[in-house]
């Protein structure tokens, strides 16, 4: 009797890793797409949310099985969660995806804002705890379309560096599933507007050799 308990809460516990890593899965990959996606993201989030509070009026017996609680409230969060969680990718990535390349049009923006975000990597200290690791960045650029819209792009560093404020891009954009434009082919974009070079006739000094004026002070006077 007790290897028939035990099998089963082993079982409740790997299934409820597996939802939980799932529902990671869902809300990490509609961030990625909320970067290509021009909306606010307030607006299906909090649509999601809504549908989920809703359906967890009935929807809360379904997680008994998963918590192996009676009270409702526990069974609601799960369900809320979850639900939306699966609904926020179900919209970003239908509305990615589902994009219609004939639509395509190509809008010139502007460079208004270039800022990075201090991100920390997680140590696993014990079995069910972890704590913060060394610190990473994260580089994003503010682009302003000509209607005033602006909209937060992150790029890897190499593409980071090449872009300066004041820069002007050109995006390829699509029209969504759902009507919602969606950023195309954005590295190939920053590809066609390389880092400015230096002027012709303009030399910088090579740091292995000293300067005209540096000799000049060595001197004998």
């Amino acid at each position: 009797m007790s290897g028939k308990f035990s099998g089963r809460i082993l079982l409740r516990a790997i299934l409820a890793t597996i939802v939980c890593l799932v529902s990671l899965g869902c809300y990490g990959f509609s961030i990625t797409l909320h970067h290509d996606t021009l909306i606010n993201g307030w607006w299906p989030l909090g649509i999601s949310a809504a549908v989920a509070i809703i359906t967890s009026l009935w929807g809360w017996q379904l997680w008994k099985w998963l918590t192996d609680m009676r009270a409702v409230w526990v069974n609601c969060i799960v369900h809320i969660i979850v639900t939306t969680s699966v609904l926020l990718l179900l919209f970003y990535s239908i509305n990615y995806y589902g994009s219609r390349p004939s639509s395509e049009i190509t809008r010139d923006v502007e460079i208004t804002s270039r800022y990075y975000k201090i991100h920390h990597h997680s140590n696993r200290t014990g079995r069910h705890s972890y704590s913060r690791g060394t610190p990473y960045k994260v580089y994003f650029i503010q682009i302003t379309f000509p209607s005033g819209r602006t909209k937060d792009l992150q790029l890897p560093y190499s593409e980071y560096r090449r872009l300066h404020k004041g820069s002007h891009l050109s995006l390829q954009l699509q029209r969504g599933f759902f009507g919602i434009p969606v950023i195309k082919n954005l590295h190939h974009s920053i590809a066609d507007h390389p880092a400015p070079t230096p002027r012709p006739g303009l030399r910088l000094p090579d740091p292995r050799f000293p300067s005209t004026d540096s000799l000049r002070s060595l001197r004998p006077r």
